[in-house]
């Protein structure tokens, strides 16, 4: 069974569908980019003006906050412990840094798609499936 990392994605929905599939079949699934489903309101936590920060004020927060530490702490340890990165689309930018993460450590990249714009990076993707039940073939289920 693999142990999956699933990215973070815009239709809620979806990924929590796909992730009870995926423990379903027995997969270990890692979501800890999905616990702060409201990232607008994680960052307002931190700073409630955090919509208008500098670059040097961002930099700042990302290397002195202990919140931001934590987060980043735990999805970067989900990240080493998988074997395997499902990003479902559509997905932000957090989701495709993860992704690329995975291609560099040479780690298996699932690409869920939903059908949206082509992408050519997408090709980093190792297996690109177009239904959830690809997903589980990818997988050799």
């Amino acid at each position: 069974m693999a142990r999956i990392f699933v990215t973070d994605c815009w239709d809620q929905e979806r990924v929590d569908e796909i992730v009870q599939m995926l423990r379903s079949a027995g997969h270990h699934v890692a979501t800890p980019m999905l616990q702060c489903r409201d990232e607008a309101a994680f960052w307002a936590q931190i700073d409630p003006s955090w919509k208008s920060w500098t670059s040097i004020e961002y930099s700042g927060v990302l290397g002195t906050n202990r919140s931001v530490h934590s987060f980043f702490v735990r999805d970067a340890r989900a990240m080493e412990w998988a074997d395997t990165c499902l990003t479902i689309l559509p997905a932000g930018r957090a989701a495709h840094i993860a992704l690329g993460i995975f291609a560099g450590a040479q780690k298996r990249r699932v690409l869920l798609t939903n059908g949206g714009e082509p992408e050519l990076y997408h090709l980093f993707a190792t297996d690109i499936c177009a239904a959830n039940s690809e997903v589980l073939d990818a997988l050799g289920q």
